[in-house]
């Protein structure tokens, strides 16, 4: 499995920020393709990645940078059905004490996975004023985004 050196060592020109990968080794391959797309774009670069609400969060330089927007909305749908400790297909839990994570059934110690509702995303972009929907497809691993008329994108 990759791990998060192995990121800063495939990556190191998006990623100057050592300290500021806050997630377990499980969600390497989530984060690998925008590190990519980050790397060929060439003026841009990850600050921080972090897990939040039992989903990866990222902050990228320059903020607000409209080329990364649905990188950032798949990757964040991504990690939620995929577990966090092993980079398996998982699915996003909820702890008795409301801590939320993504785990494979194995690391999931006994926590039933939350409705397919998790699923889909649906943003508001507001350049153009328009709705934006991302939805995973449990499988293939796919995320399919549509626009406001349901049009593929």
């Amino acid at each position: 499995m990759m791990t998060i050196d192995d990121l800063y060592r495939d990556y190191p020109a998006v990623l100057p920020n050592r300290n500021e990968m806050r997630f377990l080794d499980g969600w390497t391959r989530v984060l690998e393709p925008l590190l990519r797309e980050l790397s060929e774009a060439g003026n841009a670069y990850l600050v921080m990645a972090k897990e939040k609400f039992g989903e990866m969060r990222v902050l990228l330089s320059p903020p607000g940078d409209e080329r990364f927007r649905d990188s950032v909305e798949c990757l964040r749908l991504r990690s939620r059905f995929t577990c966090e400790h092993c980079g398996k297909p998982g699915r996003l839990r909820r702890r008795s004490d409301g801590w939320m994570f993504a785990a494979c059934d194995e690391h999931s110690h006994g926590v039933e996975p939350l409705p397919l509702s998790a699923s889909r995303c649906i943003r508001w972009e507001g350049t153009g004023g328009r709705w934006r929907t991302y939805e995973y497809d449990e499988r293939d691993g796919q995320v399919t985004i549509t626009g406001p008329a349901g049009d593929e994108q």
